[in-house]
Parts: C-alpha cells; sequence; structure tokens
C-alpha cells in the first residue's frame, strides 16, 4: 500500500495540537507519516510533539529556529517519503476518513484529490462518508476558479497531491512572505492535469481570532506583491489566465485599501495607490463576466470617488 506524508507546521499551537495529532494518527488509513515541525515555538508544543512520537512510530519530529510557516512545510517536503502528500494546520483537525475519502481519487490522471472544509464542528463530527457526486476540474480550470475565488480554496490543506507535483521539478512554499499560500496555489494546479473535488466536509478549520487575518501587521499588505507575482508568472506561463489573475489583485487590492482605511491610517499612500491600480483596472473587471460581484459592486463605488470609497469601508 502506498504511503501519504502528512505535514504539519506547529508554532505555539499547545491549546489545540493534540487534537490535531490524534485526528491524523487516527485515519481509517493506517499507512501514514505524520511530519510534525516545530517551528520555534516558545509553548508546550514540542514537548507535545515529543510525546506523540514516543508513542507511534509513525510520528517524525523536527524543530527548527522560527521562520515561519512556509519554511516549516519546506522543511517537511525535504524529508517527507510519502507517495501522497497532505498538509495540516496545528489547530485543525483532519475527519477520520479524510484519507480512506480523498486517496482513491487521488491518481496519476488526477494528481490532486481536495475535501471541503468546515467551521462548523457539529457538522465535522457527525458527518458520515458516503458515496458523493465528485467533481472533476482540468487543473488551468481549477486555477483559474482559484483566481477568481469562485471554487477552489487558496489553501494547501484540505487537498492530497501526488507527490511528483512538489518535486518533479522542485516546487516549494516562497518563505519571508505572507500569504505563501496564495502563492504556491496557481503554479500547482497548473501542474496537475485535472483536480477531483469531494463535497464531503473532511477538513474542521479552526477560526482563529488572533490569528495573522486578525492583526495590524504591515505584512497584511503582502498580497499586493504576492497577487502581482502571480500576475507576472501567468503572463509567462499561462496567458490565458491573466484576466483571472488580475481580479484576484483586484481583490487584494481591495483588501489593503479597507484594511489602511479601517485599521492603519498611517499608511494612507498605499491607499492611495491602491486606489489608483482601482481605476487602472475598473474597465476590465466591469466586462469580465467571470469577477465575483464583490469586486464589480466595489468597482462601482469607486465612480463616486475615493472620498465616499473610504466613507463606504469604515461604514462596514
Amino acid at each position: 500500500m502506498k504511503m501519504t506524508s502528512v505535514i504539519v507546521p506547529v508554532f505555539n499551537a499547545q491549546d489545540y495540537l493534540e487534537e490535531a495529532i490524534d485526528s491524523i494518527l487516527n485515519q481509517t488509513v493506517p499507512d501514514l507519516e505524520l511530519i510534525l515541525v516545530n517551528d520555534g515555538s516558545t509553548d508546550d508544543s514540542l514537548k507535545i510533539c515529543r510525546d506523540a512520537a514516543e508513542k507511534d512510530d509513525r510520528v517524525v519530529v523536527i524543530s527548527t529556529p522560527n521562520k515561519g510557516v512556509s519554511a516549516a512545510r519546506n522543511a517537511g517536503l525535504d524529508i517527507c517519503k510519502g507517495d501522497t502528500i497532505t498538509f495540516v494546520d496545528a489547530d485543525d483537525m483532519l475527519h477520520p476518513s479524510f484519507l480512506e475519502r480523498l486517496l482513491p481519487y487521488c491518481t496519476e490522471e488526477n494528481s490532486i484529490a481536495a475535501g471541503w472544509m468546515t467551521e462548523d464542528l457539529n457538522i465535522f463530527e457527525r458527518f458520515k462518508p458516503k458515496k458523493s457526486k465528485v467533481t472533476t476540474l482540468l487543473g488551468i480550470d481549477a486555477a483559474e476558479q482559484s483566481l477568481y475565488q469562485t471554487r477552489i480554496l487558496n489553501s494547501p490543506w484540505g487537498k492530497i497531491y501526488r507527490r511528483e507535483l512538489f518535486f518533479d521539478p522542485p516546487l516549494r512554499f516562497k518563505e519571508g512572505i505572507r500569504f505563501e499560500d496564495l502563492d504556491i496555489t496557481t503554479p500547482l494546479l497548473c501542474r496537475t492535469n485535472k483536480i477531483n473535488i469531494v463535497p464531503e466536509p473532511l477538513y474542521f478549520y479552526r477560526y482563529n481570532p488572533e490569528g495573522f487575518m486578525n492583526s495590524n501587521t504591515d505584512q497584511r499588505a503582502d498580497c499586493l506583491k504576492v497577487t502581482e507575482g502571480i500576475i507576472e508568472w501567468v503572463k509567462e506561463n499561462k496567458p490565458q489566465l491573466i484576466p483571472a489573475a488580475m481580479s484576484r489583485h483586484v481583490s487584494a487590492t481591495f483588501h489593503v485599501f479597507n484594511w489602511v482605511v479601517k485599521e492603519r491610517p498611517d499608511l494612507m499612500p498605499l491607499a492611495d495607490k491602491c486606489y489608483e491600480t482601482l481605476l487602472v483596472n475598473r474597465r476590465a473587471i466591469l466586462k469580465d463576466s467571470k469577477v465575483r460581484w464583490q469586486n464589480k459592486a466595489g468597482m462601482m463605488i469607486t465612480f463616486g470617488g475615493k472620498k465616499f470609497l473610504v466613507r463606504v469601508c469604515r461604514f462596514l
């Protein structure tokens, strides 16, 4: 039987880490290795990892200085032995049948299999595996939908990947930036011929009110650099995705503009730059039938001018 490598980046996750570990080790498909990458935790996370390794020889523990989630995932990739790979965040959980339900759909022809994510613990715990109607998408179509934010999440977790997607040729998470999930998703999806989507709540995502997306760090603006990088990548590699990539950049631009107006008025020059980006791309976004309604609505508001857009952001 083929083995799956489960890679978990760990940073100060002591409150929920044991639940995450148990949900992985209790999979109905037991042929796996669990790679716990302690990313310089200052709480009891490393002890919890080592205790798990003492109890189960499928657990491998790496401990490194704090370098961020991208470096932690890359460290796991560098030593993993599995034929297939999946990622789990240290405060989330896998349904016991996660591997059982997704592995049959992760094949040479369809090298990514994705389940559904839920934040509702009741739905997650009550779900019973069943025969579901699986959707198959071409990798390029999945990448387009991901950029248009219509179906595929920009997250490495909740999916199973064939090993060669990360190794032939090598592909790794970009270190030193945030929104690393968004950065890698498009080239990763474009590497696969097809992706199978299993509509079952197999991954429990735990909302963290103290997480990065609720912080006021300057790195919140990294999404602009990341989406600009995606535009450049698709221009060179998949030019048919340029409109979708531009839509994703506009979405990131709205996000940063709203954040600056509400939380970081000291960065108003950045908001001014964002507004100019919106104006430059307004016509193309409004003409593109695939752009989600939120982006179109935002663009319509820009006809009222920057001061009006600021007032709307502060009201919402």
